[in-house]
């Protein structure tokens, strides 16, 4: 099917089964999330490859850090990509979150070539794996910079259907 759908996603469907010219993205955080959890969630949508948008792909929990991610995802036949350029560089505000993302939107949204940068990974990605998940640390989508960035991308003509869990 290269028909292109619109689907209107909500927090109880599933991701459409049907093969879109748009990317899907299953913007997804791990916090308080069980690996089984986790795992089952990606393959419940059918994800092909998990997009870590973490600057640093480094866990306090053991099974999502990069290597045992990477080995977990990969026991599931869903490949693995770290794009530590669209991770957030003024994550040590954490204490202040809303001063943390506003500082995130600013510097993103101001360096188009590093949008660019990131779309075109993210289409290159896409050609091969069109059912993605968003990966970061953030359960709550509103207090992740993943939905800046999903935002951002789209004002810069990126396509794609986001889905949040």
């Amino acid at each position: 099917m290269d028909r292109e759908r619109n689907f209107n996603f909500s927090q109880s469907s599933l991701f459409p089964i049907e093969t879109t010219k748009t990317p899907l993205i299953l913007s997804i955080g791990y916090e308080k999330r069980k690996t089984d959890s986790f795992l089952n969630t990606l393959n419940e949508h059918q994800i092909q490859a998990v997009v870590d948008v973490r600057q640093s792909a480094f866990s306090r929990r053991l099974d999502f850090r990069k290597n045992k991610l990477i080995s977990l995802l990969s026991e599931n036949n869903i490949e693995y990509f770290h794009l530590r350029n669209a991770g957030n560089p003024h994550r040590n505000f954490t204490n202040d979150l809303k001063r943390c993302l506003e500082m995130y939107y600013d510097y993103i949204s101001n360096e188009s070539s590093l949008i660019e940068e990131i779309a075109s990974d993210l289409n290159r990605i896409s050609r091969t794996y069109p059912r993605m998940a968003m990966l970061c640390y953030e359960k709550c989508p509103t207090e992740c910079h993943r939905t800046i960035l999903i935002n951002v991308l789209k004002e810069n003509d990126f396509e794609c259907s986001v889905f949040e869990v």
